[in-house]
């Protein structure tokens, strides 16, 4: 067979399998669609729930402006700069607000409004909403991507749902991601016990990252790993790359098991960080007074 046949029939193979990936979506949109008549809006429904439990948000001046405009242009990417902001502000009030607004529009949420509205359930710490959001991304025939999948992490820990946040990790098709990898330890560093932390910390994870390794100090310091402690401390070539929070976990440490000699190597390495920033400082000053301590 002649090169130029192969080549035709890969490209006739190819236009099969985009008409079969085109008729698979339309009929898992009907099938949404279908659903959402029958069982309803999930994310509808617990707003209208919830919504007697959190202070109504009420826009004036400029904010109600800024939302009108949004919603009259009909633009879902301005639209989604607006959840993006009742989010990071905290403000469930808004996001509830603007749900209700976008579903009066008659506009259908995109991936971004969803990622959004998961992020501000991982600010409230609502595993709910979470569990709720997903539901409708399906509902919606959308495939969350490595944002949807991190900050979903992030909020079922601060919702106190550790298994569900580290299956919603272990499910990524990239657990390499560094913010993933940072959201998950984050998260175990705050409400996970040993045995999780270390079956975690068992897989490689790249400790360039100086969020990580603030975040690593932090886990290991809880199980008193000095030799994981010193890996990483290894690895720094410079003070630029250890965080006011690193020392101030491994002064803890330190302080916990009486190592002098790592507090020793710290304050050599990393003494010129103590004259920049003040939580620095007190961890230096941490070290100092355990050294006077031991001798």
């Amino acid at each position: 067979m002649s090169e130029e046949n192969i080549t035709s029939k890969e490209i006739n193979e190819r236009k099969i399998e985009e008409k079969t990936d085109k008729e698979e979506k339309k009929i898992r949109k009907q099938r949404y669609k279908k659903e959402e008549e029958i069982i309803g809006n999930p994310l509808e429904e617990y707003f209208e729930k919830v919504s007697k439990n959190v202070a109504p948000y009420n826009p004036i001046g400029r904010a109600e402006e800024e939302i009108e405009e949004g919603f009259s242009q009909k633009s879902i990417i301005y639209i989604n700069k607006l959840f993006a902001d009742a989010a990071q502000e905290r403000n469930y009030g808004k996001v509830i607000y603007l749900y209700k607004k976008l579903i009066e529009s008659g506009i259908k949420e995109d991936l971004h409004t969803i990622t959004n509205i998961i992020n501000s359930a991982a600010r409230v710490g609502d595993g709910i909403l979470v569990d709720k959001t997903w539901i409708r991304m399906k509902q919606l025939g959308l495939k969350a991507n490595e944002v949807t999948r991190t900050v979903s992490v992030k909020g079922y820990f601060a919702a106190g749902l550790v298994e569900k946040a580290m299956y919603t990790y272990y499910c990524m098709d990239n657990r390499n991601n560094i913010r993933s990898i940072n959201a998950a330890i984050r998260g175990l560093l705050r409400l996970g016990n040993s045995k999780q932390i270390h079956t975690f910390t068992k897989h490689p994870i790249n400790a360039e990252d100086m969020t990580t390794k603030e975040y690593l100090t932090g886990l290991y310091s809880i199980e008193q790993e000095i030799s994981l402690i010193r890996k990483i401390m290894e690895s720094i070539n410079n003070e630029e790359e250890m965080s006011p929070t690193s020392l101030i976990n491994l002064a803890t440490l330190n302080c916990l098991i009486g190592d002098v000699e790592t507090g020793d190597l710290l304050l050599k390495e990393f003494e010129d960080i103590s004259k920049r920033e003040t939580d620095a400082r007190k961890s230096i000053r941490l070290f100092k007074k355990h050294q006077m301590l031991n001798k």
